[in-house]
């Protein structure tokens, strides 16, 4: 397979499959206790307890620019520069090793923010879009 870019924790959202860097990654919790918030037209829908803490829980779809929140999910706990995000994604998939000499540049036509996602794989026959880590702390 070559040299890698890391491993990476492969999540769904809606019909997309996303990676996310596994040294963001905390925690996967199935089945979370959400304590749901008022839409207001952003990402943040709601709120989670995790060690001790409230942690508020992004809808992954809608931070990437769905128009439809998730139905229900499972959450994985990330921490970027010292702030914790709970990521509410459709499905849980396998960690994977990124083949870093296979990366396919994002068409801004695909996804139009190109600070949250610029690059994708492909893995067992699906594009896998790559999260940027330092987006998760933008809110």
């Amino acid at each position: 397979m070559g040299e890698t870019g890391g491993k990476a924790l492969i999540v769904r959202s809606g019909a997309e499959y996303y990676a996310l860097d596994m040294t963001a990654v905390q925690e996967v919790i199935y089945h979370p206790d959400l304590t749901v918030l008022p839409r207001d037209n952003g990402f943040i829908t709601g709120m989670c307890p995790w060690h001790g803490k409230q942690v508020p829980v992004a809808d992954l779809g809608l931070f990437l620019g769905s128009a439809q929140p998730a139905p229900a999910g499972d959450l994985v706990i990330t921490v970027t520069a010292g702030n914790e995000t709970g990521l509410l994604v459709e499905e849980i998939g396998p960690i994977v090793d990124i083949p870093h000499d296979s990366l396919i540049p994002v068409d801004r036509n695909i996804i139009q923010d190109q600070g949250k996602v610029s690059q994708a794989f492909e893995h067992q026959g699906k594009l896998v879009f790559i999260i940027e880590a330092k987006a998760l702390t933008r809110r």
